[in-house]
């Protein structure tokens, strides 16, 4: 009897985190494809300044911070799929790196996210968008990570402190790199 009350209670909540699963996954279909759209309509406009790109992001990620948990999941796919239009648009792919970088750290700042690991997601998403506009590894990261210490030197204080943690915990590069990032003696 105990173990039937746990096996439906265990398949009632595989069922749920099924579902939330769904959800997640539309939320970041829908929310990506209007990243995209916002990107293309900036462009339309005139020539867009590069911050439009960064505008749209911050306000994508800001959003999603205000409605749900798994906007540090749905960041990096927002990011990547912001510089790729970004890209296909005109403007210089390691521009869009780095402002979108910013803009995703930025919007996390905005609704009290979780800028640390916002800072790591929005990283990892313009570096895998980096093979799909051509930029090299080593570009692209250096890249991203000025985008988030720009942002982290805007939001200043402590989210400045989160932002250069954040990047130091999460990725491995050379101490060069870090050095040419973060400024020499501090890699």
């Amino acid at each position: 009897m105990l173990s039937e009350i746990a096996n439906k209670t265990r398949n009632a909540i595989t069922t749920v985190v099924k579902d939330a699963d769904d959800v997640v996954s539309a939320v970041r279909e829908s929310v990506t494809s209007n990243v995209v759209g916002a990107v293309h309509n900036a462009q339309a406009m005139a020539t867009a300044p590069i911050e439009a790109v960064s505008e749209v992001v911050r306000g994508a990620i800001a959003a999603l911070g205000g409605v749900s948990h798994s906007a540090i999941e749905t960041t990096s796919h927002v990011v990547k799929s912001a510089i790729t239009a970004a890209a296909q648009n005109g403007h210089d792919a390691r521009e869009a790196i780095q402002s979108t970088v910013k803009g995703a750290v930025l919007g996390a700042a905005e609704v009290g996210g979780d800028v640390g690991k916002t800072t790591v997601s929005a990283v990892t998403g313009a570096i895998e968008a980096a093979r799909e506009v051509g930029v090299g590894a080593t570009e692209a990261t250096k890249d991203a990570l000025a985008g988030a210490m720009k942002a982290g030197t805007e939001l200043g204080g402590h989210a400045a402190e989160t932002v250069k943690s954040a990047l130091h915990g999460a990725v491995a590069m050379p101490k060069d790199l870090l050095a040419s990032v973060f400024g020499s003696g501090k890699s």
